[in-house]
């Protein structure tokens, strides 16, 4: 299975849960660009990737705001996607401190979210009817513990859409539980 990883907020396209795919799948199976910090910019780059690659042995692979990229490009490409931590509903006002500027940890890149970076993101919300047009394609995966989502009410609405959801105990926003949650997506490929 080859997968587009989407990281998430203020990352890059490197890290453990990308070496956890690869031990997994092989060291091939994922394309793991880092992203521009624009949504617009993020999203066109992604749609013209997922439209390249995708095919029968792909998914998406979505952390946190990559999550939240990745529940559009599912929707946009009728692709599956894995989704970690995901961010779902009202993405831009839980960025709101990035219009201060921020500098990302992984890239040391400075940069800040403008009002058109805003608009962006609240153009990417999905509407309630979006929902049942990802059943089947969605595994998402949460931490109880995530100190930055609320990943027990987003593992319930996502189970209230019909969507495929498995909540860890414990854990955090990194998520712990990278090997188990691959085990799991294999077995549920395999029904």
């Amino acid at each position: 299975m080859k997968a587009l990883y989407i990281h998430g907020f203020n990352s890059a396209g490197f890290g453990n849960k990308v070496d956890a795919w690869r031990e997994a799948f092989g060291p091939d199976s994922v394309i793991n660009p880092t992203l521009p910090v624009q949504p617009q910019a993020a999203m066109e780059l992604l749609d013209w990737m997922v439209a390249r690659f995708k095919g029968p042995d792909f998914c998406l692979l979505g952390s946190s705001l990559g999550g939240f990229y990745s529940l559009n490009l599912a929707l946009r490409h009728q692709v599956p996607a894995v989704l970690i931590n995901p961010a779902v509903q009202d993405v831009a006002n839980g960025l709101a401190y990035a219009k201060d500027g921020i500098t990302n940890y992984k890239t040391e890149e400075a940069y800040a979210y403008t009002d058109a970076d805003f608009k962006a993101l609240t153009d990417l919300e999905l509407v309630p009817q979006d929902w049942a047009k990802l059943k089947g394609l969605i595994y998402a995966y949460l931490d109880a513990d995530d100190e930055v989502l609320p990943a027990p009410r987003i593992d319930a609405f996502f189970k209230e859409q019909g969507l495929y959801s498995h909540l860890f105990a414990g854990g955090n926003h990194r998520f712990e539980h990278m090997h188990e949650a691959i085990a799991d997506f294999q077995a549920q490929l395999k029904k």
